[in-house]
């Protein structure tokens, strides 16, 4: 019994403490909140509380006007979803018809339903012609034709594409090209005539000599590579081998100096590392 009783006693007296010391911490939590507003209010301030801003030396009360809110920094305030700015309050924005509220941007607070095109106070309903479909552009006409037609007018009139043509992509020159084998003369599209070692270019459009062979005219003529030359990459140029040089049609041996070594190119020398070009010698450094 004297046990139990004990541990009672000493149970109601911790409780009492932990109350004591709840309400104490409370007190100074409200006191030091007080103490921080007054000091951030307060002519000295260093800076003012959020809701608050500096004017002629002291901290006043930002006056947050109907249907606005105080932003981030606590020093401004902005007009809420649905309202615009109009000098120190905040005014419903009028949506028209068929209209629909956006970010602001420019001074435009809304945009017309897809479908309708944007006037100054209204969005007016997109006519849409036949074989036409609604494009993304925000101004008139609002529509583009389909595949096969052109505009003209207000109406999508269809493409008439001449033998061996194809009607290409909505927004390309003449809206046809010929097919591959075939070039564009005046409104046709004439067979391409291959003259002899050529191919139709990756195009199809025009020819192009094969390798090894360059364009003469109208014709495909052999290309002559030098002793001591290789032809290029192209096809339709030679070049002289590492230690030749070019000298007109040909290619000669380069003299290369003492101390000296064919540079990067393979075409021409230069001086070894510890010496000068000087009167087309390498002279060591002194």
């Amino acid at each position: 019994m004297t046990v139990s009783f004990y541990r009672t006693t000493l149970s109601k007296a911790q409780l009492s403490i932990f109350i004591i010391i709840a309400v104490f911490s409370t007190v100074m939590t409200a006191q030091g909140a007080e103490n921080t507003t007054n000091t951030c209010l307060s002519k000295k301030a260093a800076t003012c509380c959020y809701g608050y801003i500096r004017k002629a030396g002291s901290c006043e009360k930002v006056n947050v006007p109907a249907n606005a809110f105080l932003n981030e920094s606590g020093r401004e305030w902005q007009c809420n979803r649905g309202f615009f700015r109009d000098a120190n309050r905040c005014e419903n924005v009028i949506i028209p018809k068929h209209a629909y509220l956006i970010t602001p941007y420019y001074g435009k607070h809304w945009a017309c339903s897809r479908g309708y095109l944007e006037k100054p106070d209204k969005c007016e309903k997109i006519d849409l012609p036949k074989n036409a479909y609604l494009s993304d552009l925000k101004y008139a006409p609002g529509w583009r034709c389909e595949l096969g037609f052109e505009k003209k007018g207000g109406n999508c009139i269809e493409i008439v594409a001449p033998n061996n043509a194809v009607v290409t992509s909505l927004y390309s020159v003449g809206r046809w090209s010929c097919r591959h084998g075939y070039s564009k003369k005046n409104n046709e599209c004439l067979p391409i005539k291959l003259p002899t070692n050529s191919s139709l270019s990756g195009m199809g459009n025009e020819w192009q000599c094969n390798r090894g062979f360059v364009k003469v005219s109208n014709q495909c003529e052999f290309l002559e590579v030098p002793e001591n030359a290789f032809l290029g990459n192209s096809g339709k140029k030679w070049h002289c081998n590492r230690g030749y040089r070019k000298d007109n049609n040909s290619c000669i041996k380069m003299t290369i100096p003492a101390n000296a070594h064919i540079n990067y190119s393979g075409n021409g020398w230069r001086c070894n590392p510890g010496f000068s070009l000087i009167n087309q010698e390498c002279i060591a450094h002194r």
